[in-house]
C-alpha cells in the first residue's frame, strides 16, 4: 500500500496566495478594448474608399443628362460629377463605357428582412386591448438580411427600401433601409419614418369584422392616442391629487403621429378608401401618405384634393387573371373586372398628370422581376417617362425628407447609385450595378 506524504495547511496557501497574486496583477496590466459591437471578419481600416467611375453616361436627376462624364465617390459621399471632373490619384477607376447611371431607386412599400409572423413576445406588455392595435413595432427592431429578398430589390436597381410591418391594423412603424449587405445595424437609414395603418377587416372572426369596425377602431385608437398624451402631460405637471394615467406603449407610439410630427401610411383595397384614410386624417390633422390600390383612376379629382402623395402598385391584372378560357368561364367575368383590366395600366399616368405625387412600388407583383415591365407598360399608356423616374427617386426623397441626402446624383450627397446597360425600364435593359453607401 503506498503511502501519500502530507502537508500542514498553511504550506498550502503560500503558493496559493503566489498565484492569485499574479493572475490579478496579469489582469490588471493587460490593456482593455472597447467595442460598440461585436468585431466583423477582417481588420478594420481607415483607407479611404475612393472610386471614379468614368465613361458613363449620367442622369443626375430626371430630365436632365451629361452624355459621358466621370462620378467620384469618396468615403461613401459623391465629391465630384460632370464632364471634366478630374480623376483622384487615389481612386479605383471603373470603365462603364456604354452604361448609364442614375440616382439609386428607392422602394417605399416593402417587408423585405421582416418575419413572416410576429411572436407573442413581440406584443407583451403595456400593449393594446386589440391585438390588431400594435404601433409600437418597429421595423428597425424586427429586420433582419434577407440575402435572397435584397438581391431581388438589387437586382431591379433598388438601393433603399422603405420596411413595414404589415400585420395587424395598426402595424407598427416604418423603417428606410439600406439594401446592403452586413448587420442590420449598418444599414439603417432612418429608424422611424411613418405609422403603417392598415383598412382591411380582420378575416379571423374577431373585431372589427368590417370595414366599418375599421375605420371605427382606427378612429377611436387616434382618440385615445391623443387622450393619452395629454393626460400624461397634465399628471406630469401636476401629479397632486390625481391618479397617474395607464402607461399604454401603443397609444404613445402615435403620440408623434397625432401631433403632426409623423406621417401615417394609410393602406386601402379600393379608391373608395382613399376618401375614408383623408376623412380620418383631416379629423386628427395627420399627415397622410396613401399605399393606393391601383384603382385611383376612378376618382382622380377627389384624391387630388387630398394633397396626399399615393404609392402606387403597378401589379396591373394580367390576362390569364381574368380566366376566360371556355365560354362558360367568360359569363363569370364581370363587366368591371373588364374595365379594370383594360384602364389599370394608365392609372400612374393619370394620377401624374393630375399633378397628385405618385411613386411606385413592386409591392402585389407575383414575381418582383416583372417590376420594369410593368413600370415600362405604364409609360406606354401614358405616364410620362421623366415622371416615372422621379418616382422611384425624387419624389420618394422628397416624402421622406431626405432630398439633401439622396434621389439625385450631385456633390455631397450619400453614394446610392445604381448603374444599367440602357435606359432604365428601357426594353432589355439590364441593372449591372448598384452602389449603396460608396
Amino acid at each position: 500500500m503506498l503511502a501519500y506524504p502530507t502537508r500542514n495547511l498553511g504550506d498550502l496557501k503560500r503558493p496559493l496566495r503566489l498565484i492569485v497574486s499574479l493572475l490579478l496583477l496579469l489582469v490588471l496590466w493587460t490593456p482593455t478594448i472597447a467595442q460598440e459591437t461585436a468585431p466583423t471578419a477582417g481588420m478594420r481600416h481607415n483607407t479611404p474608399r475612393v472610386h471614379a467611375l468614368t465613361n458613363v453616361r449620367i442622369v443626375p436627376s430626371p430630365g436632365r443628362m451629361i452624355e459621358k462624364g466621370t462620378v467620384i465617390l469618396r468615403d461613401g459621399v459623391i465629391e465630384a460629377v460632370g464632364a471634366n471632373a478630374q480623376i483622384p490619384a487615389d481612386a479605383y477607376v471603373w470603365d462603364y463605357t456604354g452604361y448609364t447611371v442614375y440616382a439609386g431607386l428607392i422602394e417605399t412599400y416593402s417587408q423585405v428582412g421582416l418575419p413572416k409572423q410576429q411572436t407573442d413576445e413581440e406584443n407583451r406588455g403595456r400593449q393594446h386591448w386589440n391585438a390588431s392595435v400594435h404601433p409600437q413595432d418597429q421595423a428597425a427592431d424586427l429586420y433582419q438580411i434577407d440575402d435572397d429578398g435584397l438581391t431581388a430589390l438589387r437586382q431591379l436597381g433598388f438601393t433603399a427600401a422603405m420596411v413595414l410591418p404589415s400585420q395587424g391594423i395598426f402595424s407598427g412603424s416604418g423603417s428606410l433601409i439600406a439594401l446592403g449587405d452586413g448587420t442590420p445595424n449598418d444599414n439603417i437609414i432612418q429608424s422611424q419614418v411613418a405609422q403603417h395603418v392598415r383598412l382591411e377587416r380582420n378575416r379571423n372572426r374577431t373585431y372589427p369584422g368590417s370595414l366599418m369596425g375599421v375605420v371605427a377602431l382606427i378612429r377611436q385608437t387616434f382618440l385615445d392616442a391623443e387622450w393619452h398624451g395629454k393626460a400624461h402631460d397634465a399628471y406630469t405637471q401636476n401629479p397632486t391629487g390625481q391618479t397617474m394615467p395607464e402607461d399604454n406603449k401603443a397609444l404613445a407610439a402615435l403620440e408623434l403621429s397625432v401631433q403632426g410630427q409623423q406621417p401615417v401610411l394609410m393602406a386601402v383595397r379600393d379608391e373608395q378608401s382613399v376618401l375614408r384614410a383623408a376623412s380620418v386624417a383631416s379629423e386628427f390633422n395627420l399627415e397622410l401618405w396613401i399605399k393606393g390600390s391601383g384603382h385611383e383612376y376612378r376618382l382622380l379629382n377627389l384624391i387630388k384634393k387630398t394633397g396626399s402623395p399615393v404609392i402606387v402598385p403597378v401589379a396591373f391584372p394580367r390576362g390569364d387573371d381574368l380566366n376566360v378560357n371556355t365560354p362558360e368561364d367568360a359569363l363569370n367575368v364581370s363587366l368591371e373586372q373588364l374595365r379594370h383590366w383594360e384602364a389599370a395600366p394608365e392609372n400612374p399616368g393619370k394620377l401624374a398628370a393630375a399633378g397628385i405625387p405618385i411613386v411606385l412600388t413592386s409591392a402585389g407583383l407575383e414575381k418582383a422581376s416583372n417590376f420594369p415591365d410593368r413600370v415600362r407598360q405604364a409609360i406606354e399608356r401614358g405616364l410620362d417617362y421623366d415622371a416615372a423616374l422621379a418616382a422611384v427617386t425624387t419624389t420618394p426623397v422628397r416624402m421622406l425628407g431626405l432630398s439633401k441626402r439622396l434621389g439625385t446624383i450631385e456633390t455631397g450627397k450619400l453614394a446610392y447609385l445604381t448603374v444599367t446597360d440602357g435606359p432604365l425600364f428601357g426594353n432589355n435593359a439590364v441593372v449591372r450595378d448598384v452602389w449603396i453607401d460608396g
